[in-house]
């Protein structure tokens, strides 16, 4: 079993552009709306449409990010270092956003 650094598979390809995705996504709306607009984020994602929005599109990404990945692993067997970071980042954006969902503060 050998160990690479690009995926071999269109999944695992897919994996890492839509995790890249997310982080621009991200870093564009906390640019924009927070640095240049100075808006308040509030007490969850949801409280501000102008970051609430693209941010569940960012979401969106990293989740189909982490099941594309997933599906790769299994399906393609594939064992890229990328596919593997972002099947843990996307778990991790999945994990927040149902922690967000859930807890009321």
């Amino acid at each position: 079993m050998k160990i690479h650094i690009r995926p071999h598979s269109d999944l695992g390809l897919w994996s890492i552009v839509l995790m890249f995705t997310f982080f621009f996504i991200s870093f564009f709306t906390v640019f924009v709306t927070i640095n240049i607009f100075h808006q308040n984020p509030g007490n969850s994602m949801f409280h501000n449409l102008y970051i609430s929005i693209p941010m569940i599109v960012a979401f969106w990404a990293a989740i189909t990010s982490f099941l594309s990945g997933i599906i790769s692993i299994k399906k393609h067997r594939e064992r890229s270092i990328l596919v593997l970071i972002s099947v843990i980042l996307g778990f991790l954006v999945a994990w927040y956003l149902v922690g967000d969902l859930t807890i009321k503060q």
